[in-house]
């Protein structure tokens, strides 16, 4: 079988298994079973996943990829830089709301070994696109220059992976709208100069957080 297809093939099963362990999580999930809920042969789902460990792994894998997908998508917009960290932020916000799903409440629980490559994959990809864009706003006069930007990447990635965790959302009680309003309004309105300040505000009521 020609690569290109076969690699087809195990995208879009792969986009069908993300919606069942979202909707029904993974711990009670057996390989049979996720194959009758797809709709394939259980020697089929074999052939592109060896065992239930794997198939996790790249279910998170296709999240977090799918997450970098759309902050490339933002960065190659050409909208102006602020606009662009609001979009950041707003794409996290979306990335956040699936953690109070089933399958991250179960992976939390029985899957525990996801979490560092989840961190990893935040510090090692993510963090970087964050940085690339403060740097941005910096080098526009938008934020302060008696900062340390690779400070604030660090806090930002710490606030991110700490409610980024389905038992510190479900003990806040509060949608990660609210959350990534608080950090847009409070934690980034510090680091901006005046110039930005002015800017941010103009730029965040038309924003992607408030369309």
């Amino acid at each position: 079988m020609p690569e290109k297809p076969s690699e087809t093939r195990r995208l879009g099963l792969i986009q069908k298994i993300v919606a069942l362990f979202m909707h029904e999580g993974v711990s009670h999930q057996t390989m049979e079973g996720i194959a009758d809920n797809i709709g394939v042969s259980k020697r089929t789902l074999y052939k592109y996943f060896p065992n239930k460990e794997i198939l996790i792994d790249l279910v998170i894998r296709y999240k977090l990829e799918s997450i970098e997908a759309q902050i490339l998508s933002m960065q190659a917009s050409g909208k102006p830089v602020l606009e662009r960290i609001v979009g950041f932020f707003t794409i996290i916000e979306k990335a956040l709301k699936p953690m109070q799903s089933k399958l991250m409440m179960d992976i939390t629980k029985n899957a525990p070994w996801i979490w560092p490559k989840i961190d990893e994959f935040r510090h090692t990809r993510i963090l970087i696109h964050l940085g690339a864009l403060l740097k941005e706003g910096y080098e526009q006069g938008y934020l302060r220059s008696d900062l340390n930007l690779d400070v604030i990447s660090l806090i930002y990635m710490a606030i991110i992976e700490q409610v980024g965790r389905p038992e510190i959302i479900s003990k806040m009680n509060i949608p990660p709208s609210q959350i990534v309003e608080t950090v847009l309004g409070v934690v980034f309105q510090g680091i901006l100069s005046e110039t930005g300040r002015c800017a941010f505000q103009e730029e965040y009521m038309k924003g992607p957080s408030h369309e």
